[in-house]
């Protein structure tokens, strides 16, 4: 069974297909034998290489919300006004809310 080879770091594999594989001169999998990859390892981590970085967004973007108060603050224990407050959200969509 063949030795498996310490494992690549990002920037080892940056190089390696940017750099040590086109001056190589050799195709794909010849370049994979003489350097002792796997063709199908080689070919994940140019295609990783190639994608435009993921952005993970982990807060959410304030500017998207804006803040809603009630026309008129309702006065408790005084009378039964209340307040009725409806988005339409598109697609068909509406949210509606009240407070009585």
């Amino acid at each position: 069974m063949p030795k498996r080879s310490p494992r690549k770091s990002p920037d080892a594999w940056r190089t390696l297909i940017a750099t040590s594989f086109p001056q190589s001169g050799l195709t794909r999998t010849e370049f994979c034998r003489v350097n002792g990859l796997s063709v199908a390892t080689f070919d994940h981590w140019r295609r990783k290489l190639s994608a435009p970085p993921r952005v993970e967004q982990t807060t959410p973007d304030t500017s998207d919300f804006i803040e809603i108060a009630p026309p008129v603050p309702p006065s408790f224990g005084t009378s039964r006004a209340g307040w009725h407050l409806e988005l339409e959200l598109g697609h068909g969509i509406t949210l509606r809310m009240n407070f009585a």
